[in-house]
């Protein structure tokens, strides 16, 4: 999945100009697992030819931004095929969690995360945030009183403050 999303971003980058678009201004957001998967490829090298052409990356309420950890404590089993996914190989699993690849070409993070949603997403956040601070000092977490969905589901209405916040982060990160 991790390929086949930045080969989409390598492809927006490639062809934004012919719809109008600028590729020096490429954000990336994600919710859930979609959090984990642009965190990855935005932090991983082996993902992306150049990680500086992300301008900036939304979490939101972002699953398994250190699955190492976790897995660690909670060994895959087959139920939720975790296995499969995940494999039992501890090498995978580090090569999978983006808090292992964060460094100085790491592009800007904004964070959102949810005051009620799964315990392994706030935690992770939080690490994954502290380990952020080094090269990003003035990071932090949004927290909002919402469950795992909800986190999303607020997106449809226009007068969300979230939108005035991505923007005030898009201007900040040009």
């Amino acid at each position: 999945m991790a390929k086949e999303i930045s080969q989409a971003v390598q492809w927006t980058i490639d062809n934004i100009e012919n719809y109008k678009g600028d590729p020096e201004q490429i954000y990336l957001m994600g919710h859930s697992a979609g959090g984990h998967l642009i965190a990855l490829i935005t932090t991983n090298p082996k993902y992306l030819k150049d990680k500086t052409v992300i301008k900036g990356v939304i979490l939101n309420d972002a699953a398994a931004l250190d699955m190492k950890s976790y897995l660690d404590k909670n060994p895959p089993t087959s139920k939720y095929h975790y296995d499969v996914t995940w494999t039992t190989n501890p090498e995978n699993w580090k090569d999978a969690s983006p808090i292992y690849f964060i460094d100085d070409t790491t592009p800007p993070f904004l964070v959102y995360v949810g005051e009620k949603t799964y315990p392994s997403i706030i935690t992770q956040s939080a690490t994954f945030v502290e380990a952020l601070k080094p090269f990003q000092p003035e990071i932090k977490q949004i927290f909002l009183n919402k469950k795992h969905v909800p986190m999303m589901s607020h997106y449809i209405y226009p007068w969300t403050k979230r939108y005035d916040e991505i923007v005030t982060f898009i201007s900040e990160n040009k």
